[in-house]
Parts: structure tokens; C-alpha cells; sequence
């Protein structure tokens, strides 16, 4: 369920988009349209479970009673809708902290209006990141996987950037593992005919690995964070023209009372999943559902741009206020 693109996409996003924003294109210059005493917002979705809290917020009419009619719009990756946010054909994007830092810094004008979604505290309960192996490997524990090969989603990403924080807080050197770029939806056949040695993969496609009898190491996200933390995955993001609207602080209240009635209600979260993904209704009772919150930890977030900036694809320094909008700095 991660919906995070590859910061490799994000690039591309960013050259793609920068004659743009040379221009002096700012984004968010159309006004939304208002019809009935609601106004109407597009808002960009990637369909991963992640977005349940847009679905379960229009379902119980969270959205309606803030003012908003909610049209989502859907999008192959997090970098087309960095694209169509800037361009004004969306008002709100769904993009990860890590992505969203990483085209800040190239100058495009984004920040979050509101948070979303976290890793789980606990690793059996881990639903970004969980690192697996064979039911029958010798590998035992992150150490183990010196010499070895392990398959991510892509190179210079996030999932390459918070392995190598997780080997490192294990006392394994990062150099000594074999990183290998395999979409996620093939990382089971890739360990099953022993192409990889093991395999760092996210829901929805780990619980399937699981029941067929891999075996869960690590989940990153959860070795790198203190105990019982979160480390933030995903917000809402819009422009920083639309951060100065009228309409910013009343759609930041609507998301954040999104996000903490679906954690409080995973039952209907999982009856949303299957309206904006390909998951069964079936398949979903056996998911991991992410943490939906309202609030995010400040030292994680920093964390995160830290993270970006540490393989050097950061074009200027991100501060939390350049990144968060004041709506969304809601910190635990």
C-alpha cells in the first residue's frame, strides 16, 4: 500500500516541471469551483489503501460538513500528481514526506496542508517497509543478509535510503549488501526462484508473501524510529498559493477529522479499500492497515529531509516550516 513514487520518478517530475515554475508558475492559481453552498476540490489519489481516510471522510459526510465537495482524481504515481498540482488541473495532492522534500527543494512551491498516514510502532504490525525472506532461508536477522542480495522497489529511493539507516542501526554495513531494483508486484517470484536472497516490500503485496510462508526480518521504518514512534509516510499536499486561500484552514480541519475518525474506525477503512484499489474485500480483511493521524512527530519528519539529504538529492536545505504548512504542524 505505499504510495510513494520513486524519488527517480520525482526527478524526472522535477525536470519535467521546471520550465514552469521558472515561468513563475506558482500553482494553485484556479480557483476551485463552488456549486449548492459546497466547493468543489480535486483532489489527486494513488490507489493504495493509504487514502482510505478521503473515501471513509465522504462516505460519512466529514468533507460535506466542512464546506467541500470531493472529486479524487487518480494518478499511476506520487510524481504525475506533483505535475498536475503545479499545472492547477488538481487542488490537493496525496505525496510522502520524503518524495514532497525532495521536489521542495528543486524549488517547486509545495507544502502540506494536512498528515495523514504513519509506519506502524511495531514490526508485526508494519505495513510500509517489512523486509522478508524464505520460509527455509538461513538468514535469520538483518546481519545475515551480509553477502547477500536484497530486492527494493528502486535505487536512490526511499526504500534504499531507509535500509541502509536500518543495516547501519544493526551494526551490518550497508556495502556488504547487494541492493537490487525489482517492482514490487514480481519481488515474490524474484525470492521464490531464489533470484534475491530476500525481499523489502510493503502492503498490499507482503501479507500474501507472509501467508505462503516467507518470513518477516526487519521493517525499517519501525528499527530506525524510537520506541513506540511512528515514522510519518504521507500528507496532503497543495501549493503554497492555496496554503494563503480562504479554503486552506476549513480542507486541513476536514482531512485531519478524516484521518482520526478512520483510525478510530478501521472497519470502515477496510470497506473503502476496495472502492479505489484492486483489492477484494476478501483480500482486505488480511492487510495491514497503515496509522492514520492527524499529528506527526516533528523530530521524524526532520529525520526524513535528513534522510534525503543524505544521498545528496536535496538541491537546498528543507526546514519543517517549508515543508509543513502551519495547518499541518500538528506535532505529537
Amino acid at each position: 500500500m505505499k504510495r510513494k513514487a520513486t524519488l527517480r520518478s520525482v526527478l524526472t517530475t522535477v525536470a519535467a516541471v521546471g520550465a514552469l515554475t521558472l515561468a513563475g508558475c506558482s500553482g494553485g492559481g484556479s480557483a476551485p469551483e463552488t456549486q449548492d453552498g459546497l466547493t468543489k476540490i480535486k483532489v489527486g489519489i494513488l490507489p493504495y489503501a493509504n487514502v482510505a481516510p478521503l473515501y471513509v471522510g465522504m462516505d460519512q459526510g466529514i468533507f460535506e460538513k466542512h464546506g467541500f465537495e470531493v472529486e479524487p482524481v487518480p494518478f499511476n504515481n506520487g510524481s504525475e500528481e506533483i505535475t498536475a498540482l503545479i499545472a492547477d488541473e488538481i487542488n490537493v495532492a496525496f505525496v510522502g514526506y520524503f518524495t514532497a522534500a525532495v521536489a521542495n527543494s528543486k524549488g517547486l512551491p509545495i507544502q502540506f496542508l494536512a498528515n495523514n498516514d504513519q509506519e506502524a510502532a511495531e514490526a508485526d504490525d508494519a505495513w510500509a517497509a517489512v523486509t522478508l525472506v524464505a520460509g527455509d532461508s538461513d538468514i535469520k536477522s538483518v546481519k545475515d543478509l551480509e553477502g547477500r542480495t536484497l530486492a527494493v522497489n528502486a535505487l536512490r529511493s526511499q526504500a534504499e535510503v531507509q535500509n541502509t539507516a536500518s543495516f547501519e542501526k544493526q551494526g551490518l554495513d550497508p556495502s556488504t549488501v547487494k541492493l537490487l531494483e525489482v517492482p514490487m508486484p514480481e519481488m515474490g517470484a524474484a525470492l521464490a526462484n531464489g533470484s534475491v536472497d530476500a525481499i523489502n516490500i510493503a502492503e498490499p503485496f507482503a501479507s500474501p508473501e507472509l501467508a505462503k510462508g516467507a518470513r518477516q526480518i526487519d521493517a525499517p521504518l519501525v528499527s530506525i524510529s524510537p520506541a513506540g514512534e511512528n515514522f510519518p509516510n504521507g500528507g496532503w499536499g497543495v501549493t503554497r498559493e492555496f496554503v494563503n486561500s480562504d479554503l486552506a484552514e476549513s480542507l486541513a480541519e476536514a482531512f485531519a477529522e478524516a484521518a482520526d475518525f478512520t483510525q478510530e474506525n478501521p472497519d470502515l477503512a477496510r470497506a473503502a479499500i476496495p472502492e479505489f484499489t484492486a483489492l477484494t474485500a476478501e483480500q482486505v480483511q488480511n492487510v495491514r492497515l497503515p496509522v492514520w493521524s492527524s499529528t506527526v512527530s516533528r523530530d521524524l519528519i526532520e529525520y526524513s529531509i535528513d534522510m534525503a539529504d543524505s544521498v545528496g538529492l536535496l538541491a537546498k536545505d528543507v526546514t519543517i516550516d517549508d515543508l509543513l504548512a502551519p495547518t499541518a504542524q500538528k506535532f505529537k
